[in-house]
């Protein structure tokens, strides 16, 4: 587990002997889940931060239909929850769900962002991370509020793949089944699968499994 935790972004700067000392000091909750159950519930009141150990993530809202709306996708390594946690009496705005079997570590709010009674040094590095992550959490949604202002099926997809991790320069990968895709960009699956065939006919893209190659860029 701590390799892992190695590479969260909340522990960056801190040596693993640092990281075993925090680990040892605060005893996170370790659990695991299984393929679409409820981690966290919309509405719920937490004050935990939850890191991924193995697995995926999906933060998600549920409409009045039913209808999923995915907000962020998250893995190995990723956090959740820091910021209703902070806010202490702020229920979750989403539902966190895993995408596949799930271990998170859960640190207790109060604990993570406090020192000890040894004034450790590497308290005030933590603190400074989760600054840093929040930063981070709040440009995705900004990413996500530029991907959803397109007013086509099209736009969306495009403004979407230009955030993704690109494999080569032309080539995309998306974390999602076409389905999971649809809720992210908030479209409905068929006319998603309309729109992308029309750019393969049109060789704009061409689609193998979860990679997008660019034709013409």
């Amino acid at each position: 587990m701590i390799h892992i935790l190695k590479k969260s972004p909340l522990f960056v700067g801190l040596s693993l002997q640092e990281l075993d000392h925090f680990i040892a000091c605060k005893k996170p909750l370790v659990k695991t889940f299984q393929p679409r159950e409820i981690i966290l519930a919309e509405e719920s009141h937490i004050k935990e931060i939850g890191v991924i150990i193995t697995g995926e993530v999906l933060l998600s809202k549920t409409d009045f239909y039913g209808n999923e709306n995915i907000i962020l996708h998250l893995k190995e390594a990723d956090s959740f929850g820091e910021a209703i946690a902070l806010a202490q009496h702020e229920p979750s705005r989403v539902n966190v769900i895993a995408k596949s079997q799930t271990v998170i570590a859960f640190f207790d709010i109060n604990q993570f962002i406090t020192g000890c009674q040894m004034f450790c040094s590497y308290h005030q590095k933590i603190n400074e991370n989760l600054l840093q992550v929040l930063a981070k959490k709040l440009i995705e949604l900004h990413k996500k509020v530029d991907t959803l202002s397109k007013r086509t099926i099209r736009d969306k997809l495009l403004e979407y793949i230009h955030y993704c991790p690109k494999l080569e320069k032309n080539v995309a990968l998306i974390p999602f089944s076409r389905q999971e895709l649809a809720n992210y960009l908030n479209v409905d699956r068929s006319a998603l699968s309309r729109e992308m065939k029309i750019m393969v006919d049109e060789k704009i893209i061409k689609v193998e499994g979860k990679k997008i190659i660019f034709l013409n860029l």
